[in-house]
């Protein structure tokens, strides 16, 4: 049978019969197929979310774009933060999205209740460096640092950058290949990606994208911004806050992702639908209202849990993640169809 003579499925708010694991991706497929729109399917899990992806680019081949945004693979208020590795694939995804008119976006339920950095910001951070460009080398360097970028002997990771004279190797976020530059005088004379493990270069790209390395700004703005916000939530003597102090010194301590707000003016975030362009259609392959409060109540549990650190103290769990409502309010901005799981299945 062909994706095309799959039944289309009725959009409504209401369950349907629930469907085995085997047929799961094809009817989401068939679903991306049809719907004029991206089509955002929230997963359970993240086993079932990774489980879809690679289901959904054996169907539908190179003809539409999927996109997972991973889970950061922390619990709620963790003192530690996601690998580099999740936060590039992360970065990536998201600013993929507001370009995303067609195909699957694939997500858990968990990231409904995620504060993300707003739009706007993420695009505006993005920038290209291109062969043949005029641009100092140590501005670049500058920039990076500003963008969250460390400075290594040897690259190795995404997020890093080694200077050695004309060259510069860099590992961009959100990019699957490192890069090797080299200069003449105040231009981009070459650009090739290398391999971090040999060293050697390899290809000649024409550019490079560069995303931040982190889901919020770690530039001198940034850092004050933060330190103002904090002060204002966290009032009273700080001289024993570690979070405080590290990030003054431009220092991220584990965990400090559960201050994303407070490096915005106004503590303003963004939320997935924002990500979203129009015509996304939603469509549910789990229980959503019994996920989400079963997540809420993980939240609150663990800030419970954590709180109480004097060198650590935690914003309230509302302002940290979105409640289960508000996280309603996000589905009810596009249309909504819901796919279930036979019994038994996962």
């Amino acid at each position: 049978m062909s994706l095309a003579s799959l039944p289309a499925l009725t959009r409504n708010t209401l369950p349907v019969e629930p469907l085995p694991t085997a047929a799961l991706a094809l009817a989401v497929a068939a679903t991306v197929q049809k719907h004029a729109g991206l089509v955002v399917a929230v997963a359970g899990d993240e086993q079932q979310a990774y489980r879809l992806e690679a289901e959904l680019r054996f169907l539908l081949g190179r003809d539409w774009p999927v996109v997972h945004l991973q889970d950061t693979e922390t619990l709620p208020f963790d003192p530690f933060s996601p690998h580099q590795e999740i936060l590039s694939e992360r970065l990536a995804a998201l600013h993929r999205l507001p370009d995303t008119h067609r195909g699957a976006l694939i997500v858990t339920a968990d990231a409904l209740l995620q504060r993300l950095p707003p739009v706007a910001w993420l695009q505006g951070r993005t920038f290209f460096l291109k062969q043949g460009q005029k641009l100092d080398p140590q501005a670049l360097r500058e920039r990076l640092v500003a963008a969250g970028y460390q400075s290594v002997s040897q690259v190795q990771s995404q997020g890093e950058f080694a200077a050695r004279g004309s060259l510069l190797d860099l590992f961009p976020m959100g990019s699957a290949d490192a890069f090797r530059l080299d200069w003449f005088d105040d231009e981009i004379e070459s650009i090739k990606s290398f391999d971090p493990e040999s060293q050697r270069s390899q290809e000649t790209v024409p550019e490079v994208r560069l995303l931040p390395a982190r889901e919020f700004p770690t530039d001198r703005e940034g850092l004050e911004t933060f330190r103002r916000n904090y002060r204002e939530y966290f009032p009273g003597d700080l001289s024993r806050s570690r979070v405080y102090a590290d990030v003054g010194k431009a220092l991220m301590p584990g965990g400090i992702e559960a201050y994303l707000s407070l490096f915005f003016p106004e503590r303003a975030t963004a939320v997935l639908a924002d990500y979203l362009p129009e015509d996304s259609l939603w469509l549910a392959l789990t229980e959503l209202e019994p996920k989400l409060h079963a997540d809420w109540q993980q939240i609150e549990e663990r800030r419970s849990r954590y709180d109480g650190n004097i060198e650590r103290p935690l914003m309230a769990a509302a302002d940290v993640f979105l409640k289960p409502d508000q996280a309603a309010e996000q589905l009810a901005r596009f249309p909504l169809q819901r796919v279930g799981l036979a019994t038994g299945d996962t």
